[in-house]
């Protein structure tokens, strides 16, 4: 067993990949976060420096950090198991993956920002990085549909009828 077998789910007779599993953490994870600090921010939820509006986020961030990791490695493995031929699936895959490393970027950025202060108040400007991350992160799952639904891009045949 090769370990891009086990980073693609393609092992022990499972043809299942094991990518689009972790990609509902930070999909999910990061606009939360956002919205709860936007939230806060807006007066809609509590708002006074330390409360739990900006802990929960927090919390909630660095959660999203720690499923960015498995995320990204699974993603390149199946980068890798692309077909060489296919320059259109590549560009896609390319701008899907670049985005995320944004997103990822941002994500890391804002939480390590304001870990350092001990109400994990944010900026103004980190609440609007967030609210933006949320937003390339849909675009960027929009892509990664795309790639699976139009280009079959990490399918494989499951089962009896799986070739072998």
């Amino acid at each position: 067993m090769k370990l891009l077998d086990v980073l693609t789910g393609d092992f022990a007779g499972n043809g299942c990949p094991i990518h689009p599993a972790f990609v509902h953490l930070p999909i999910t994870l990061i606009p939360l976060a956002a919205f709860i600090k936007a939230a806060a921010a807006l007066g809609i939820l509590p708002s006074a420096p330390g409360g739990w509006p900006w802990q929960a986020a927090h919390l909630i961030a660095g959660l999203a950090v720690v499923s960015l990791i498995p995320t990204a490695i699974t993603g390149m493995a199946e980068y890798i198991r692309l077909p060489k031929n296919n320059e259109e699936v590549k560009k896609k895959v390319q701008i899907h993956a670049g985005l995320n490393y944004l997103v990822a970027a941002i994500t890391v950025y804002c939480f390590f920002k304001t870990s350092a202060r001990p109400d994990k108040l944010p900026t103004q400007i980190e609440i609007l990085l967030g609210l933006a991350s949320a937003g390339l992160l849909m675009v960027s799952g929009h892509l990664g549909g795309e790639m699976v639904f139009e280009h079959g891009v990490g399918v494989r045949r499951q089962g009896k009828a799986r070739k072998r």
